[in-house]
């Protein structure tokens, strides 16, 4: 699955002027792994790894990272204060969430950070073709389970969203409206290309059920005819 680089958590740290800042982001770079070896990936699977070299304090985090996209809303490849996770998870309820979580945490994370370091060094491997988010046939009810749960992420953060909305700028509060939206279209293009057709009625139970069956219905009429990125 994925990896560090050699001697990726000194870099990040000797980057952080001795813990001077909250975050350290390195770069990372897409993989596959083909006949037990990792090897260059090709153009048309590379993933969007969103990178910042240079500095950002206080709200301006949050900002670039889920406003302008200019950092990747993941907890890989970067070095995080503890006490920020700490923060973060009084924040998070008990939820049932596999996929996304981290983008989930990372929400919370970047609210309560007060600096962030992006370094232009390679920190991480992320390999396209393993794990949950890889495009692959689903034919396990379970695991096509564990990619609706995403739906939980988008509960967690309307609720925190509804009671701080002070906390956000209005363009950024209806951007963060669109993100329900855009995980369910994201496991509906799932659904019509990975599932396999013998699982496809329950796993159409199981999204509706994560998701509601009004909302699904409705977006499915949006995606038809639009092919899969």
């Amino acid at each position: 699955d994925d990896a560090f680089c050699k001697d990726a958590l000194k870099i990040l740290y000797d980057s952080s002027d001795n813990g001077k800042f909250d975050i350290v982001q390195g770069r990372a770079k897409s993989l596959v792994y083909l006949d037990k070896n990792y090897e260059e990936c090709p153009k048309n699977l590379q993933r969007n790894i969103f990178y910042y070299e240079g500095e950002i304090f206080n709200h301006e985090i949050f900002h670039k990272s889920f406003y302008n996209h200019f950092i990747t809303c993941t907890l890989w490849n970067k070095l995080i204060k503890r006490e920020l996770y700490d923060k973060a998870f009084n924040d998070i309820p008990h939820s049932y969430c596999v996929m996304n979580e981290d983008f989930l945490i990372y929400f919370f994370i970047s609210l309560y950070a007060k600096s962030f370091k992006g370094i232009d060094s390679i920190i991480h491997f992320y390999t396209v073709d393993t794990g949950i988010t890889a495009d692959k046939c689903i034919k396990d009810l379970r695991l096509w389970e564990n990619k609706c749960t995403t739906s939980n992420v988008v509960t967690v953060i309307e609720y925190f969203i509804i009671n701080n909305k002070n906390l956000f700028s209005k363009k950024e509060l209806k951007l963060l409206k669109s993100i329900g939206v855009s995980f369910a279209k994201t496991l509906i293009r799932d659904f019509n290309y990975l599932v396999h057709p013998e699982i496809k009625a329950k796993a159409y139970e199981l999204l509706c059920f994560y998701f509601g069956d009004k909302n699904i219905k409705l977006l499915m009429q949006q995606c038809m005819g639009k092919k899969r990125p």
